[in-house]
C-alpha cells in the first residue's frame, strides 16, 4: 500500500489566484473616481484656510459665521485624507459623510441659491 506524500498540506486547499485580479482599467477608473473628489474636498478645505474674500464671503452667505472658516478648512482635508490612506477608509468615509450632512444643511435651512443639487 502506497501512499501519496503532500509537500504542502494547504496546496490542496487553495484556490487559484485568479479571484482577486482586478484589471488595469477597472484599477485606474477606480482610482480617477475616487482621487476627483477627493482633490476636490482637499482644494475646497485648503482655500478656506487661505481666506479669500470670495469663500469668506460665500461661507457668511451660506449662513456659517466667519470664524468657522478655520476648523471647516482644517476638519474637510483631514477627513478626506483619512479616507485617502486605506487603514483608516471606513472612519475617514464615516466622517466625511457626517461633515457633507451638515454642510447641506442651508440647501434645506435658508433654500439657498447655491444649491444645484436641489432645484427649487
Amino acid at each position: 500500500m502506497t501512499t501519496a506524500v503532500i509537500a504542502n498540506p494547504m496546496e490542496a486547499t487553495l484556490m487559484p489566484d485568479k479571484t482577486n485580479a482586478i484589471s488595469r482599467k477597472r484599477l485606474w477608473t477606480g482610482r480617477i473616481l475616487t482621487g476627483l473628489p477627493a482633490a476636490f474636498c482637499v482644494f475646497d478645505g485648503v482655500m478656506k484656510l487661505f481666506k479669500p474674500p470670495v469663500v469668506v464671503q460665500a461661507t457668511v452667505q451660506l449662513g456659517d459665521p466667519e470664524s468657522t472658516i478655520n476648523r471647516i478648512g482644517i476638519i474637510r482635508p483631514t477627513c478626506t485624507l483619512l479616507y485617502l490612506i486605506p487603514r483608516t477608509s471606513i472612519l475617514g468615509v464615516v466622517l466625511l459623510i457626517g461633515y457633507l450632512g451638515g454642510q447641506s444643511r442651508p440647501t434645506f435651512v435658508h433654500s439657498s441659491r447655491y444649491s444645484t443639487s436641489f432645484p427649487r
